[in-house]
């Protein structure tokens, strides 16, 4: 349907972005979860720049916020891109249908909504744009941690079901990114309290699929969650493998006997001292000092104004802003904070052959999936010693 997008239509971009993101601790203890650095731009800012590379014309963004929201405010201020941003808070944890139902009021025409911590494709979100009533999905192996959505394999959804407890017969997550008309508010105004005590949106869209209105394309491109602190690893990965050409700077200086290979960008200001090698996806923010001997090994990101002591050797990692790792270390699939110190010849050790890494979460040990995980080091804290798979550092 073509006639669709003769002359660009405007569209409402809602995203989701109050949780306080407890999961992705110790790293949203200062920041909220939209704020996460991601290759340099904070998650929400990547979804923005998706947003605009759609063929609607993204009238405005409206972000329903609370968790630590003033400094989201402070970040992008009331406009991106000269795109108006409307605030929305939800003071209540109620869920996503009644995250929606804060915006009901401001909702002009058609408009898209998306959940604010996950990574999508322009490609795949302008797939959602092609129908009325649409929903993103996703083919998964393990479905039982998601919503559970079932097709008629003809365009139309016939049913969700949340985070299911016996088997089902599909393989269709819903992954959070909705066309919806206004049509939406008066189904969610009709939805009770979930199980869990709070409005699902997936209610009020099994209602419209028991109408037979409930669209769904399935993604092609790529989704990242960022749910945990190891999702900030492959969600780096996944921006770097995707990264344009107008994203590479190769403005630092590099000295003789350095070797930079050319996907690696340098911004202004860094320095790559002698006998350094930069190889695969590299992305180096500004005033960086590499020293000398020091290999770094992509997909990885030394943010603004770190500082790599000689020999150190720093492979799949993401190190924040202002890190300190001292000579000699060895930095493996780790996310290091803004501002920690990395001491003298400290390994994190990422290798577990035998079984998949747990993780301290919350209390709670979740298991990875992973057999290789380095450290997750805190904003500010201090590493004295070589670190265990999986081990977050406060």
């Amino acid at each position: 349907n073509n006639s669709f997008y003769e002359g660009k239509i405007n569209m409402q971009a809602i995203i989701l972005a109050a949780g306080s993101g407890t999961r992705l601790h110790p790293f949203t203890k200062n920041k909220p979860k939209a704020l996460i650095n991601l290759a340099g731009v904070p998650l929400i800012e990547f979804t923005f720049n998706q947003l605009l590379k759609t063929k609607a014309n993204i009238s405005e963004f409206i972000l329903v916020v609370n968790y630590m929201q003033e400094k989201i405010k402070k970040y992008f201020g009331d406009s991106y891109n000269k795109i108006p941003i409307r605030y929305v808070k939800q003071d209540k944890k109620l869920g996503t249908g009644h995250a929606l139902l804060m915006v009901e009021e401001f909702i002009k025409e058609d408009f898209l909504m998306l959940y604010g911590d996950d990574l999508y494709s322009f490609k795949d979100i302008q797939k959602v744009l092609e129908n009325k009533n649409c929903m993103l999905l996703q083919k998964l192996e393990d479905v039982s941690n998601f919503g559970v959505v079932s097709v008629d394999g003809k365009g139309k959804v016939i049913d969700v079901i949340e985070k299911p407890t016996e088997a089902v017969d599909s393989n269709l997550i819903n992954i959070g990114v909705f066309h919806f008309s206004k049509e939406i508010f008066g189904f969610l105004h009709k939805v009770e309290l979930s199980s869990r005590s709070e409005y699902e949106l997936t209610d009020a869209v099994k209602m419209l699929a028991e109408e037979n209105k409930m669209h769904y394309t399935i993604a092609t491109e790529f989704w990242k969650p960022v749910g945990y602190p190891w999702h900030i690893l492959s969600a780096t990965q996944t921006i770097l493998e995707h990264r344009t050409d107008e994203l590479m700077v190769h403005k630092g200086t590099v000295k003789a006997g350095a070797m930079v290979e050319p996907e690696a960008s340098i911004d202004t200001g860094s320095v790559v001292e002698k006998g350094a090698r930069i190889m695969g996806l590299v992305v180096i923010g500004r005033d960086v000092k590499i020293g000398e001997n020091v290999t770094i090994v992509g997909p990885s990101v030394i943010s603004s104004g770190t500082i790599i002591g000689k020999g150190s050797v720093v492979e799949r990692s993401v190190i924040g802003v202002r890190g300190r790792i001292g000579d000699n270390c060895h930095i493996h699939n780790s996310v290091i904070g803004d501002d920690a110190t990395v001491k003298d010849s400290i390994k994190t050790e990422y290798n577990s052959p035998e079984k998949t890494i747990l993780v301290d979460v919350k209390g709670k040990k979740v298991d990875t999936g992973l057999t290789q995980l380095g450290a997750f080091v805190a904003k500010g804290a201090v590493v004295s010693r070589s670190t265990v798979p999986g081990e977050v550092v406060e």
